[in-house]
């Protein structure tokens, strides 16, 4: 571009430089949230098939809400941040569970936590 600018000046034309940027979508960013959703309700379904489990009845979702052009952007906004403090407060229960859960098996196992590294095992 500075070279451009240069050789405008030289031939003391009238040819301007625009910078040109591209402005993301609603249709953008609803791509974005379907191939996302899409890919998450995948790896969830598959998870649960391994597991055995049916689809939980409950509040998790596999993505975020779609944006309609009608729609107050706040309003959107708002939607947005309650689902993820949802799933945040979800997330935080999981990893509390996890930690109970290591306690009682390390209390099962008197104390001693087995360790498997793939190449030996700590006790």
């Amino acid at each position: 571009m500075t070279q451009e600018k240069h050789n405008n000046k030289e031939n003391k034309s009238n040819l301007v430089t625009i910078e040109v940027k591209a402005i993301t979508t609603v249709a953008d960013a609803n791509e974005v949230i379907l191939r996302n959703r899409a890919a998450m309700t995948e790896y969830v379904r598959t998870e649960l098939q391994k597991l055995g489990e049916p689809w939980p009845v409950c509040h998790l979702t596999t993505g975020l809400f779609t944006v309609k052009k009608e729609d107050n952007p706040y309003n959107y906004i708002i939607d947005t941040a309650n689902y993820m403090s949802c799933a945040n407060v979800d997330a935080w229960n999981i990893f509390f569970e996890n930690i109970k859960f290591k306690r009682k098996l390390a209390a099962l196992k008197e104390n001693r936590l087995v360790i498997d590294t793939g190449y030996k095992i700590i006790k």
